[in-house]
């Protein structure tokens, strides 16, 4: 395992923890490369802002530099992404939430290469078809991100879909507490209803052979 390899599995494994992240920029400073070394910046200027008092002086430049180099990259680092979660998707220089199209070309492997990359927290997925979500839903519960996250949006899943990979996703999140049903067009009792069936304490999830689309 390479040196970059192993700070962001350090990262990934302690996601509220600085000094891997801090590591991190040190070893992108030390590659001389102009994009690694804004990545290096926004690295420590987003941790500093977490450090210092909210509206101060200091605040606002922190700010301002954050401002400037998401100008600068705005190619590469794209905070809102239209993805409904929220324009602060880059925390303390990582992505940590993400939108995904399941239905998108070369899903499974963007999956891969986003957790893998990045200390993942909120997941929004949006599906536009309904045919092969079985095996779509099957791969992203059991994939090993989905134990670090912590927020999953399931976006405009249909909302018989949506339990079947809640019931899925729930064996594998451990450190799941929010969820996001808003583009579901769903009532009160059947909000209720779905949330019910995942829920550790009033619903133990089925198997998989009893699960039906």
């Amino acid at each position: 395992m390479t040196d970059r390899e192993m700070l962001l599995v350090a990262i990934r494994e302690h996601p509220e923890e600085d000094t891997p992240r801090l590591a991190f920029a040190d070893y992108l400073q030390e590659r001389g490369n102009a994009y690694f070394e804004d990545w290096a910046t926004l690295i420590r200027t987003q941790i500093e802002a977490t450090k210092v008092e909210r509206h101060s002086a200091r605040w606002f430049e922190l700010a301002q530099q954050q401002a400037e180099l998401f100008e600068k990259r705005k190619l590469d680092w794209d905070p809102y992404s239209g993805s409904g979660l929220g324009c602060a998707a880059y925390r303390r220089g990582f992505r940590e939430a993400i939108p995904f199209d399941c239905d998108a070309p070369n899903f499974s492997r963007h999956f891969d290469l986003a957790f893998a990359g990045n200390p993942l927290r909120a997941v929004r997925l949006n599906w536009n078809r309904k045919s092969g979500m079985r095996e779509i839903f099957q791969g992203i519960a059991r994939h090993p991100g989905m134990a670090r996250v912590e927020t999953l949006d399931v976006g405009n899943t249909p909302p018989k879909a949506a339990r079947w990979l809640l019931n899925l996703a729930v064996r594998h999140t451990p450190r799941l507490r929010a969820l996001g049903l808003s583009d579901l067009n769903l009532t009160a009792t059947t909000a209720a209803d779905l949330l019910v069936s995942v829920h550790p304490r009033t619903g133990r999830p089925r198997s998989e052979q009893q699960l039906t689309l």
